[in-house]
């Protein structure tokens, strides 16, 4: 099973994606919005495929895990790639949220 990483800087955060493919398809990932804040690493969001179904958990820096937003229509393959793209669109939105939160 190949892994697949790679990481993006974006404006103030970094994109972290990782992925297994089994013949050629996506069967675990993980996609993570990484600031730092107060000289720590904090992760502002996160999507994977952890609990056999891809997931948002909506995370706050007071609070901690918020909510988990289900993806049940998606494949993880389709997921993974929606993650990336989304991330890098509202980078600053959910940092906002998360510092917020």
């Amino acid at each position: 099973m190949p892994d697949k990483e790679f990481t993006q800087w974006l404006d103030g955060a970094l994109l972290a994606a990782s992925c297994r493919t089994v013949q050629g398809e996506v069967a675990a990932f993980c996609v993570m919005l990484l600031v730092e804040i107060e000289g720590r690493t904090h992760c502002v969001a996160r999507c994977d495929s952890a609990h056999g179904t891809s997931h948002q958990d909506i995370l706050g820096i007071k609070k901690g895990l918020l909510e988990k937003e289900w993806f049940f229509e998606s494949s993880d393959g389709e997921y993974f790639q929606h993650a990336i793209g989304d991330f890098k669109l509202h980078a600053a939105d959910y940092i906002r949220f998360y510092r917020a939160n």
